[in-house]
């Protein structure tokens, strides 16, 4: 009965923390505007020489794009591509998955776009040869 009451005190208490009723409010970190990065920046993350080229179009949104190996989380390459540009840069030879995010409010590479990211996958893969 003792462990009952105790486990109950618990839940109510992280209830009310949660809820904001203990005057305690949800507590978000705050997120820190950064300056967009230059139109087609890219950081290169292989070993591999960048041979094969590739092109990205950006809609009405700013984009950051991630390739990677087919499979894996490890990028080759991001880029950031500003809204309605496009850019260029050579890649290694290969076959990807192009993951990007898009949005308009960049927070850097950790946050990207904020809570208003818009996390993407091509549906092709990309071969680059």
């Amino acid at each position: 009965m003792k462990l009952e009451k105790s486990l109950l005190l618990i839940l109510v208490s992280c209830f009310c923390l949660q809820t904001g009723i203990l005057g305690e409010e949800n507590r978000v970190p705050s997120l820190i505007l950064v300056a967009l990065p230059r139109n087609g920046e890219v950081s290169y993350y292989a070993k591999e020489e960048p041979l094969a080229p590739l092109r990205i179009n950006s809609s009405s949104s700013h984009a950051f794009v991630k390739l990677t190996k087919v499979g894996s989380r490890i990028p080759v390459l991001t880029m950031f591509v500003r809204a309605g540009q496009s850019a260029e840069t050579d890649a290694p030879l290969g076959t990807y998955e192009v993951k990007y995010a898009t949005g308009q409010t960049w927070y850097g590479e950790e946050e990207l776009f904020g809570p208003e990211t818009d996390f993407n996958q091509a549906k092709t893969i990309l071969q680059l040869d």
